[in-house]
This record gives C-alpha cells, sequence and structure tokens, in this order.
C-alpha cells in the first residue's frame, strides 16, 4: 500500500509542477513582429507600427506593460492622445508566435517573429 501512496503522491506532485506557468516577461514581446500587411516592433516605451500598403509607419508611445501567465497587455497613447491597450496572447513555447486578442477596435490578428 506504500509503493501506491508514493506513486499518487508523486502523480500529485507532478501534476502541480505542470500545471504551474510562469508569468510571460518583456522577452515574450519585445522586439519585431509580422504579420499580415503590417509589422510591430515593441521596444521599452514605443510600440513602432509599418504597414505594407504604403500607409506611413507610426509610433507610439508605451506607458505599460502588464505581464499575466499567459498574455500581455500593453498601454500606449494612440493618435489622439488618449490611453489605450492591446492585449496579446496564445504565445507559443518557441516564442516565435502570438495573436493580438480581438477587440472592439479590431480582429484577432497572428503574428510570428519577423527574424
Amino acid at each position: 500500500m506504500s509503493i501506491i501512496r508514493r506513486a499518487l503522491f508523486a502523480a500529485v506532485m507532478l501534476a502541480g509542477v505542470i500545471g504551474t506557468a510562469t508569468a510571460l516577461t518583456y522577452n515574450n514581446i519585445a522586439g519585431q513582429w509580422c504579420g499580415e500587411g503590417l509589422t510591430y516592433t515593441f521596444t521599452t516605451g514605443q510600440l513602432v507600427v509599418e504597414f505594407s500598403n504604403g500607409t506611413p509607419t507610426r509610433y507610439f508611445k508605451i506607458v505599460r506593460y502588464h505581464y499575466y501567465n499567459d498574455s500581455v497587455t500593453i498601454d500606449w497613447i494612440n493618435a489622439e492622445g488618449k490611453e489605450v491597450h492591446t492585449d496579446f496572447s496564445e504565445f507559443s513555447h518557441s516564442g516565435r508566435y502570438m495573436a493580438q486578442v480581438p477587440s472592439n477596435v479590431g480582429p484577432r490578428r497572428p503574428f510570428h517573429r519577423c527574424r
């Protein structure tokens, strides 16, 4: 019976370790991300949005990042000078893929690391 108890205890402990997620960090979002028709570049203080259709590149001040287990929220200043936020999730284990969460300002947008 003690072998069964030990095996059960080990299984419960392993499930706890596997189920524990670590919060995302700046390294998960930093850098250049390519999507369909646009590229986002995240630095500590700026979001650069480049368009493939000839629309001029836009530069936005990033106010802060909020990191969660499976998502990142970015507070930034839009062209009208208002603070808004955008959420990103679906980060792959490889760090190569993520998606912008759909909101009232736009649809879900998948991205991959440009380089």
